[in-house]
């Protein structure tokens, strides 16, 4: 396990991530407030709702005729999916995670929210999701039942049907989006491996 720690904390976006959420957690011990723990708790529950619409929508789009816009499709997901044995493509790059940090900071601070609280549910769930993901790809046979589901319930998006299962750390909203089937309900994809390529 110290190995799969070791490397979950080299790559991606991930030790940065888990250094800002420990200081705003300092800094929201000094400023909580008695709503802080539910603005902190929604934060984190919209996690599933986060991980499938930008892995369905944004991840999973079609390839793009601008140069510059296909080189980000290919290192931020299409490569993933042709390579999965290549730990550097499992993690959001910090060059993304950070960014996108600092977007939903701005448009929680527009919308007159509690941005701290929001984020620190939101670095919660995120980390989580990265070690869901990470420990589905890994060599590793997890103990639990949730972890065991977990990493089959993404294998099949990789080796059965990318137009599935697009959810890592739960299958809520692929249930709500009837992107959720068993496993014989799904023909295997030709493409799974290749997004969109031959």
């Amino acid at each position: 396990m110290g190995h799969h720690l070791r490397a979950f904390a080299r790559h991606g976006s991930n030790t940065a991530m888990a250094v800002g959420l420990v200081g705003m957690a300092a800094w929201l011990a000094g400023h909580a407030s008695w709503a802080t723990p539910a603005w902190i708790l929604a934060g984190l529950l919209v996690l599933p709702v986060n991980e499938y619409v930008f892995h369905r929508f944004v991840l999973h789009t079609p390839p793009s005729r601008i140069r510059l816009v296909r080189r980000f499709q290919d290192v931020i997901h299409y490569e993933h999916h042709e390579d999965l044995a290549n730990v550097a493509r499992y993690f959001t790059p910090l060059w993304l995670g950070i960014p996108l940090v600092g977007a939903f900071a701005i448009l929680y601070t527009l919308l007159g929210l509690p941005a701290v609280p929001l984020l620190v549910g939101n670095l919660a769930g995120y980390l989580y999701y990265e070690w869901v993901h990470y420990m589905a790809h890994a060599a590793y046979v997890p103990r639990t039942r949730l972890g065991k589901f977990q990493k089959k319930y993404h294998m099949w998006h990789h080796h059965r049907n990318e137009h599935y299962w697009f959810g890592v750390t739960s299958p809520l909203m692929d249930m709500l989006a009837g992107t959720y089937k068993r496993l014989d309900e799904v023909p295997k994809s030709a493409t799974a491996h290749r997004l969109y390529g031959p």
